[in-house]
């Protein structure tokens, strides 16, 4: 998949689309090729984090577990959508398990080739840094006086093998 068509996909993404297209394109060119096979676990919970990834296709479940060390699936990502995205902003640890639940191509952007992008680009920051107030408000319960989105998300898919509805978030 070229630069191009990955920066495309980048800027559907809320966590990219406050870059310019000069600074997706530097992200793309910088973003590595992996792959998951159906059941393979991408990423556990507490282990070191450094790397976000970009569906490119195939269904990842993320899941956490309860009081009594039982899987809760709280999401499942699919083609285009991105995930491991807290682990650009801090040097913590994974707060989920990822497991790939198909076959999955995910391309793989490290926290330092961020990071170099997006110091370059205080603009990009401050927006950056709205969008994670933004997210921690909603994950708090301190919501915005604006309506809630309903349905399924309105981004296109990397690739047209992704079935079914998308999850909302």
């Amino acid at each position: 998949m070229d630069a191009t068509r990955i920066a495309d996909f980048l800027a559907e993404s809320p966590l990219f689309a406050c870059l310019t297209v000069s600074d997706r394109l530097a992200i793309a060119g910088k973003m590595r090729p992996r792959h998951f096979a159906r059941d393979e676990i991408v990423f556990h919970r507490d282990d070191e984090a450094g790397q976000v990834f970009l569906i490119v296709a195939g269904t990842v479940k993320v899941s956490v577990p309860d009081e009594t060390g039982r899987e809760v699936v709280i999401a499942l990502e699919r083609g285009g959508d991105v995930f491991g995205e807290l682990a650009l902003f801090d040097e913590a640890t994974r707060s989920a398990t990822v497991t790939a639940i198909t076959d999955t191509s995910a391309l793989a952007l490290g926290r330092a080739d961020f990071m170099s992008v997006l110091e370059a680009n205080p603009d990009a920051m401050r927006r950056m840094l709205g969008l994670l107030a933004k997210t921690v408000r909603r994950s708090t319960g301190h919501f915005a006086t604006r309506p809630a989105r309903t349905g399924s998300s309105s981004r296109r898919r990397i690739s047209p093998r992704s079935s079914g509805p998308r999850e909302s978030r």
